[in-house]
């Protein structure tokens, strides 16, 4: 888990006010805030390879996501299983209450999350935030940046019953979103950014 300033906890509306006087990205965990990027190279700040992939992810995002959605970065995702506001590389809503309440600051009803792992929250993200968005009903994709390596999760339910949760890793080949119906080819997605 990561170290948490000694602060006293804050509420949403006074962490949306607060100015941390850096220029680092916080997520709010338990009414504390928290650095999100914990490199010792990045200074609180992500990497090239996270940028890169970041940017790719959003070009196979944008055709693909339909014109009534909004495709969002560096927006809170509000986890409440979690008592969390998480800060997503990239988050997809087409959720009719998130987008009517746009000045919130966060959002609640995401339909795709998408986390670019770092060597000091990959843990984290592949544990807390995995269980929080899939509670919340979104697909999550964890994007490493160090390697290639995809893994998506996703609850499954039916009508009346939830069935636990999908999980796939892939490290080679293609991955299928099924949220916003796209195919991801890992090559195509790291050629460039990562060796094979």
């Amino acid at each position: 888990m990561f170290e948490r300033e000694r602060l006293e906890p804050m509420s949403i509306e006074y962490f949306l006010a607060w100015d941390s006087h850096d220029d680092f990205k916080y997520e709010l965990i338990a009414g504390l805030p928290v650095l999100k990027h914990r490199e010792p190279q990045s200074l609180g700040r992500a990497t090239t390879e996270h940028q890169l992939l970041v940017t790719a992810m959003l070009r196979l995002l944008f055709p693909r996501v339909p014109a009534s959605c909004r495709i969002l970065t560096d927006m809170l995702v509000r986890a409440p299983r979690a008592n969390a506001y998480y800060l997503p590389d990239i988050a997809v809503t087409c959720d009719e209450r998130d987008l009517v309440v746009s000045g919130m600051g966060f959002y609640e009803h995401p339909l795709l999350v998408i986390e670019v792992l770092s060597a000091s929250t990959a843990q984290y993200d592949l544990t807390d935030k995995l269980d929080a968005y899939v509670a919340l009903g979104a697909e999550y994709l964890v994007v490493d940046s160090n390697r290639r390596y995809l893994r998506v999760a996703r609850a499954m339910r039916d009508d009346r019953n939830d069935l636990g949760s999908f999980n796939q890793i892939v490290v080679d080949g293609a991955l299928m979103l099924h949220s916003i119906d796209l195919t991801i080819d890992v090559g195509l997605l790291y050629g460039g950014i990562l060796p094979d």
